[in-house]
């Protein structure tokens, strides 16, 4: 998802912390966390998925 993405490439790319996200967003400290985690668990599975396929 758009956010989950944003939020992802703002913490780790940009090195934003959650409450420069959040402010950056306009949208609460919770919602980042949770766009977050949901990114980590897209990244795992998508990369469990290619890893069961070699």
């Amino acid at each position: 998802p758009p956010k989950c993405k944003q939020t992802f490439i703002l913490s780790r790319q940009d090195g934003l912390t959650n409450i420069e996200i959040a402010e950056f967003l306009n949208v609460s400290i919770k919602s980042v966390e949770a766009h977050i985690t949901k990114a980590f668990s897209i990244l795992r599975k998508t990369v469990g998925d290619k890893m069961n396929s070699i």
